[in-house]
């Protein structure tokens, strides 16, 4: 094994991988598909498990586009994370040379993510979104002082970007609550006109993990499901409605499940949603059989290829044999620094099992034997046969969910 040889477990950010000289695998060649391809479209969903690489895409996907605000012709940055690396990454490749030209560096884009909106009341998640918000304003606080924007735009703005930074803690007070609401529902698009008068180029809105709210709502003390709903499904609107505003160049979505009977995008249902199983993207998140391959005879751990197939190829993304990304690059990280090569389930308890847990205890709860039995055989190491059906919404894990949607 290469003692050079770098693992950032737990690392979501493209750059920093790439700066550091870290292990990566490439997923760069995607972008063709994302931007100029056949297969493009306006505003992709993708629904994936949890470290399945979700954010380290968005991220990948947000550094190759963004535009450098201060001198939008600068494309230095790309340069230098995409093509003069010495990773030979697909995008840097000569078939690549049209998407490098129209799309890399040329966009002003918003990137959020949902991953960390949580809590026991409605006011306390409300609260951890105003601080995302806080943070993304001052990001942008340059155009603040811009001359191109109209002084009523400019107030909103520093509105938006002191209430959500100073007030984030007082929203007990009725009147405060209902303006964190409003923000909360409009921060993207107010955010986005700015940035297209700005450049007067269009934007790209990119939402990380848009799903976790929702189940956080759920599972919370005081669940208020019906009132993150409602701000989640304004704000998919007021970004995404059916005829985009002019600004709009492509929105990006992340989730886990896709939430069909409450869609959050009821009224914005321009999305084409990019399932497991959904060409031309099985291949774009988690690690192929080849990309495994690959790993393993980088790290010097061929010879184990077997303990891994048995212990981590688990999963059937259309024709992909699909491996977990985070179960695999921990392996290697304990390979390597630890000298044990023996494999562990890393993904246990690598996120939150509050939807888990609230099933388990209703299904108990109700005396559903036929949905306990199929847990104990889980959990014994045993099989159970299901036809899997779509996932409708959140709050029916507490009543009516059966097993075969819940897994």
């Amino acid at each position: 094994m290469s003692k050079d040889l770098l693992f950032l477990t737990g690392s979501e950010n493209f750059a920093e991988i790439i700066e550091r000289n870290a292990y990566y695998v490439d997923k760069t060649a995607y972008l063709k598909e994302l931007f100029l391809s056949s297969y493009e479209v306006k505003n992709p969903l993708f629904i994936r498990p949890r470290r399945f690489g979700k954010t380290l895409n968005m991220s990948m996907i947000k550094e190759f586009c963004e535009l450098n605000y201060q001198n939008p012709k600068d494309k230095s940055r790309q340069q230098k994370l995409f093509i003069d690396n010495g990773r030979n990454l697909a995008v840097a490749g000569v078939d690549y040379q049209d998407l490098r030209e129209k799309i890399m560096g040329e966009f002003p884009v918003i990137s959020i993510s949902f991953k960390g909106v949580e809590g026991n009341t409605f006011v306390q998640a409300l609260s951890s979104l105003l601080k995302i918000i806080a943070y993304l304003y001052k990001t942008f606080f340059f155009l603040s002082n811009s001359a191109r924007q109209i002084e009523s735009d400019k107030k909103i703005f520093m509105s938006i970007l002191e209430f959500s930074n100073e007030e984030f803690l007082n929203l007990y007070d009725k009147e405060k609550l209902t303006k964190a609401v409003a923000i909360c529902e409009t921060f993207i698009p107010t955010l986005a006109e700015m940035l297209f008068k700005e450049y007067d180029r269009k934007v790209i809105v990119m939402i990380d993990e848009y799903d976790v709210p929702l189940q956080k709502a759920v599972v919370a003390e005081e669940p208020y499901y019906n009132k993150m709903l409602e701000i989640i499904r304004k704000l998919s609107v007021s970004t995404f409605k059916q005829s985009p505003a002019p600004w709009l160049y492509k929105g990006i979505v992340t989730g886990c499940l896709r939430i069909a009977h409450q869609s959050v995008f009821t009224d914005a249902n321009n999305f084409t949603t990019f399932g497991m199983s959904d060409d031309p993207y099985t291949g774009f998140f988690g690690f192929t059989k080849e990309e495994t391959e690959k790993l393993l005879e980088d790290s010097g751990l061929t010879d184990k290829a077997d303990k891994v197939r048995e212990w981590y190829d688990g999963y059937r993304f259309g024709d992909e044999h699909i491996y977990c990304p985070w179960s695999l690059v921990n392996y290697c990280y304990k390979a390597k620094n630890k000298h044990d090569t023996e494999p562990k389930a890393f993904w246990v308890n690598s996120s939150g099992n509050d939807i888990i847990n609230l099933y388990i205890k209703n299904s108990m709860e109700a005396h559903d034997a036929g949905n306990i039995e199929k847990l104990q055989s889980l959990m014994d190491g045993r099989s159970v046969e299901i036809s899997l059906e779509e996932f409708t919404t959140y709050p029916d894990i507490k009543h009516k969910v059966s097993f075969d949607v819940f897994m």
